[in-house]
């Protein structure tokens, strides 16, 4: 899709590890930056695997981290929205 980036990630005991990932998708709430990304990996249905993460910032670097369970069902809920955007108006 042409979005492929180095993504690096912070985990819980703040070791440090980089991917390539394609970028899928941005956005920011209550002053949190997320991200949508793919590690162009898919599941035994052949669809694309997605993950979600929140950008943080160390020493004036962007690094991305996961989410917890109520941000991950929140970011989840949002997506929903993003892809059932306007089907309400469609006539069946």
């Amino acid at each position: 899709m042409g979005n492929e980036k180095n993504i690096t990630f912070v985990n819980e005991n703040n070791l440090i590890d980089t991917i390539e990932g394609e970028l899928l998708c941005a956005f920011e709430k209550d002053n949190v930056k997320y991200i949508v990304y793919s590690k162009n990996e898919k599941d035994f249905d052949n669809n694309m695997i997605i993950y979600f993460g929140k950008i943080e910032e160390y020493n004036n670097k962007q690094y991305v981290k996961n989410l917890d369970y109520s941000e991950s069902l929140e970011v989840k809920d949002i997506i929903r929205k993003i892809l059932s955007y306007g089907e309400e108006d469609r006539d069946v």
